[in-house]
């Protein structure tokens, strides 16, 4: 069972880094030539640019970066997503101290912000984002299998030093993408309509950079969801022998290839999200080892 919520939440987030991908890379395209200098196949649109992005990047990048079976051959894809989250962070925080056309008046915004407005839909909405932004649980073995010092404590250290990266930048994130647009209820409406800072329309080059460098390295971190979900496929059907070359080969495609169906039907990022943090990822992620915890 555990295996097999594993498996549906990892592909679910391969799902949303193909949404991600698709809507994204037309947006960048469209903002730097215009729409009406590139073909309709390139655009923004739903049923043309958007799958076709998303075949591209499923043929070319996410089926052979998701054939190798061990995490490290990943290694340097993750760095640079890690470098391009701190950059994207550091371009929201100085647009909010030096961009005076969007902040111009930095003590007014944060007067005026709205700290703890709270509301049963708005709870609703975002436990599940929440939940689905701290499920790093089913990457936990195959990081630990590939640990120099393969001990608890080590492990332990590894946790918690990411997690504390990584609440850091997602405050860091939250606090001064939301500031930023205090007093600009166009682009607040985009960001609650997409649910995704992103897509925003920041009249800023350093941004259009930050979004072009994630997509870059999104499109090669991606993979990663395959190969834990490779490792639970085969502790259910391939224990005692393991996954040979040909199974590896068509279990890697199968899986990228279901992700890319539901990834051409789902219209955005924010959908997956509270999809998955309501469902499987608590499941898997919560409930699970507690109940593991106390049988043993």
């Amino acid at each position: 069972m555990t295996a097999w919520c594993n498996i549906i939440t990892l592909l679910s987030f391969g799902v949303s880094y193909i949404v991600f991908i698709k809507t994204l890379i037309p947006k960048i395209i469209v903002d730097i030539f215009g729409e009406n200098q590139i073909p309709e196949i390139l655009s923004e649109g739903k049923w043309s640019g958007q799958i076709f992005w998303a075949t591209v990047y499923t043929i070319t990048v996410f089926i052979p970066l998701s054939l190798p079976r061990k995490v490290g051959t990943l290694g340097y894809a993750s760095l640079l997503g890690f470098i391009s989250t701190i950059y994207l962070v550091i371009v929201l925080i100085m647009l909010f101290f030096v961009d005076r056309s969007l902040v111009p008046n930095i003590g007014k915004n944060i007067v005026e912000a709205a700290y703890f407005k709270t509301s049963y839909n708005g709870m609703v909405s975002a436990i599940p984002f929440v939940v689905f932004a701290f499920m790093y649980q089913p990457n936990i073995p195959i990081v630990y299998r590939e640990l120099k010092v393969q001990t608890y404590a080590s492990m332990s250290k590894v946790v918690l030093f990411a997690s504390l990266i990584v609440v850091s930048v997602y405050i860091a994130a939250a606090t001064f993408g939301y500031l930023g647009l205090v007093n600009q209820p166009e682009l607040q409406e985009k960001l609650l309509d997409k649910s995704n800072i992103l897509e925003v329309d920041y009249e800023s080059p350093a941004f259009t950079i930050a979004v072009i460098v994630l997509i870059i390295t999104v499109s090669s971190a991606a993979p990663q969801v395959i190969l834990p979900a490779k490792d639970d496929f085969e502790d259910i059907f391939f224990k005692k022998d393991g996954m040979n070359l040909k199974w590896n080969i068509l279990t890697t495609i199968t899986m990228c290839v279901v992700c890319y169906l539901l990834a051409v039907v789902v219209p955005s990022i924010s959908d997956i999200i509270s999809i998955l943090g309501s469902t499987t990822n608590p499941v898997s992620g919560f409930l699970l080892p507690i109940v593991f915890y106390l049988k043993l």
